[in-house]
């Protein structure tokens, strides 16, 4: 569904124009059911894939860590630095600090994931504060993922420091953790590397949602004409099209990532 709406500030009608703008607007469904089944789907896929991600990659980021914290004194390799952590912990050695990244990395890609979600939907409605600031919508993805980055990345810094410290090899749990931080450093201490780590994500955030977006619906519409067309031309039952629209979709959403991941990250 498309959502025609005008870029000039205090504008009332809704008659298509030079200065409009079209924005997708939240499904027809989505609206009449409200938000509880795709909150609790959206935790539910995000709180996954970060805890699968968290699992399969934590080996790679205990011999990242460790090996950053070994150059600083002498020259080392990957293979060395994870033939040592396998020598003193065996294979459990590999997943240091897995469950402070499961309490970090799970609550920051939902926290990250639902607020960017909930600020797009508020921000592309009509009246909302990007029209009283005469800001066109076409950066409310970009500005929704620097809410949601931001946000997420400051809720749960204490627990991303507490990880990197067992990931280098601290011992302990992470309770056992908090207190030398406190009493060395203060509550502020915990924060330690929010504001370097802020300056890397929120811009990638805003870079990376704002080319989804933009790139998402037009290669969306275009692949669905294309798959439509060779639907009708061997088969027109529901299903067949129906099956067309969602690898359309999927191929969308693929495509639309990756592009806006290296447009971002360049």
């Amino acid at each position: 569904m498309l959502l025609l709406v005008k870029e000039m500030p205090g504008a009332s009608s809704s008659t298509p124009s030079s200065s409009s703008t079209l924005i997708r607007a939240p499904s027809q469904t989505y609206v009449s059911r409200g938000v509880k089944s795709t909150v609790y789907s959206q935790i539910l896929a995000s709180g996954f894939s970060s805890a699968t991600a968290l699992f399969v990659l934590n080996p790679i980021a205990v011999v990242r860590v460790s090996l950053q914290n070994e150059r600083q004194r002498q020259p080392s390799s990957f293979l060395r630095i994870a033939r040592g952590v396998f020598q003193e912990d065996g294979f459990k050695g590999f997943w240091r600090g897995a469950p402070a990244g499961l309490g970090q990395g799970v609550p920051n890609t939902v926290i990250y994931m639902i607020t960017y979600e909930r600020m797009k939907e508020k921000l592309i409605q009509r009246d909302s504060i990007l029209d009283q600031l005469g800001i066109s919508k076409d950066f409310s993805p970009g500005i929704a993922g620097v809410i949601g980055r931001t946000l997420s990345v400051t809720v749960t810094s204490p627990l991303e420091l507490l990880r990197t410290r067992q990931l280098s090899g601290v011992k302990g749990s992470i309770l056992a953790n908090i207190g030398p931080v406190i009493k060395n450093e203060g509550v502020l201490g915990l924060y330690k590397g929010l504001v370097p780590t802020l300056s890397r994500d929120v811009p990638f955030s805003a870079l990376y949602w704002y080319s989804f977006e933009r790139v998402r619906w037009p290669l969306k519409d275009y692949l669905d004409a294309e798959y439509s067309s060779n639907s009708n031309s061997n088969s027109s039952s529901t299903l067949s099209i129906g099956n067309t629209n969602k690898s359309a979709s999927r191929m969308a959403d693929f495509g639309a990532g990756a592009l806006a991941g290296f447009v971002s990250a360049i």
